[in-house]
């Protein structure tokens, strides 16, 4: 029996710039279940910056015959989405020491995930299909250093020369809209009802501030606001996602830095975190040990002292020195995100029917400025 196949189409590429759009254009054969954009960076010579790979890259699009956008999505966005997609983390390394090799591994699927034999697109419908990836890492002692990225593109195929399975369509997965949050008032968005959707994703975050707080309500109105298929607080939505999508919200990453600096474990509320200082066990001599101060938001802020070793009892001191943390923290649902179930079990054979609706909006109800919101759906396109 023919099998979900994945090969190179991009391999281990030396990227030339630390600014740009990386095109690539697909095989014009073939059919695609999606892609896996992995993109790798070395940090700086002093690290503990705080920043990884999800913040490097502003967008991953692929566009069919020039202008027909089959999906775009930013680094974070893509971030939360795998949580829907595979029900877990996606594949990513999260560490700031100095010098060291950061990556993530970004899907790009066509249907309810990599390998659906029932939704994917055929390449022969498409003149020209490009890949595009856009990343703007930070370039800094701290951060990431230059002209040291490297990419890698996969794509999952049927196999050649096989019958693939039936097709029903495909998911088209974009941003449609991006905002800062005010204070106040609801923020109203039409939606199109072009195509029926599966779901639709919202990314909120402002670091050091808590969930529920820059977006406390979401609702999505029908024809002028006459029917209310769905309405929710924030925080009722996370604990949702947290058992419908079975997932496990854990986000894990090595710090690089002293007392009092703040790590960002982007898990949203934080039920649970576990750390591991990087010391050798040495008698005799003022040993590091590390704490949680406080934690606002998915925000840990450190409590690092040297207390003496074996062998001499006493008080501790302030210990500002970057050393390396092992941290492992656990939250509630898609930290910073939700997604609105429009399908049932990812049965999509029902699910939200746009184009039978004149008015689609989603209000989104702001309690707190200065946050990045950014919203993004999943339409099912029929085959």
């Amino acid at each position: 029996m023919a099998s979900w196949e994945r090969r190179y189409l991009v391999k281990q590429l030396a990227l030339p710039s630390d600014n740009q759009t990386y095109d690539f254009q697909a095989p014009r054969a073939g059919v695609l279940s999606g892609l896996e954009v992995k993109l790798a960076y070395n940090n700086g010579a002093s690290g503990g910056g705080g920043q990884d790979i999800a913040d490097a890259v502003t967008k991953i699009q692929v566009v069919g015959n020039g202008s027909d956008v089959l999906f775009s999505l930013s680094g974070y966005e893509l971030l939360k989405w795998s949580y829907k997609w595979a029900h877990d983390r996606m594949v990513q390394l999260r560490d700031a020491r100095a010098g060291n090799t950061q990556y993530a591994i970004f899907p790009v699927p066509f249907g309810r995930f990599l390998g659906d034999k029932d939704y994917w697109i055929n390449l022969a419908d498409y003149n020209t299909l490009d890949v595009q990836v856009t990343y703007a890492p930070t370039i800094s002692a701290t951060q990431f250093a230059t002209l040291t990225g490297v990419l890698d593109i996969l794509g999952v195929f049927w196999p050649g020369g096989v019958t693939p399975p039936a097709r029903k369509g495909w998911l088209r997965t974009t941003q449609i809209n991006k905002f800062t949050s005010v204070a106040a008032g609801d923020n109203v968005m039409v939606l199109s009802n072009r195509y029926p959707y599966a779901g639709i994703m919202v990314y909120a975050f402002q670091q050091g501030i808590a969930e529920g707080v820059p977006i406390t309500n979401v609702e999505l109105r029908l024809d002028g606001g006459t029917y209310i298929p769905l309405t929710g607080r924030w925080l009722d939505w996370q604990e949702e996602n947290d058992n419908a999508l079975d997932i496990q919200p854990i986000e894990e990453l090595i710090s690089f830095a002293g007392d009092a600096a703040n790590i960002e474990t982007r898990s949203g509320r934080i039920i649970g975190v576990q750390s591991e200082l990087v010391f050798p066990d040495a008698a005799d001599t003022l040993v590091p040990i590390l704490r949680v101060r406080s934690i606002a938001g998915s925000q840990v802020t450190l409590a690092q002292v040297s207390a003496a070793g074996s062998t001499v009892t006493g008080g501790g001191a302030v210990d500002a020195t970057a050393r390396a943390a092992f941290w492992r923290s656990r939250g509630v649902g898609i930290g910073h995100a939700i997604f609105l179930p429009l399908t049932r079990h990812e049965d999509l054979d029902m699910p939200f029917d746009a184009p039978a609706h004149n008015d689609i909006r989603l209000a989104l109800t702001q309690g707190g400025a200065g946050a990045d919101v950014r919203v993004s759906s999943s339409e099912i396109v029929a085959a």
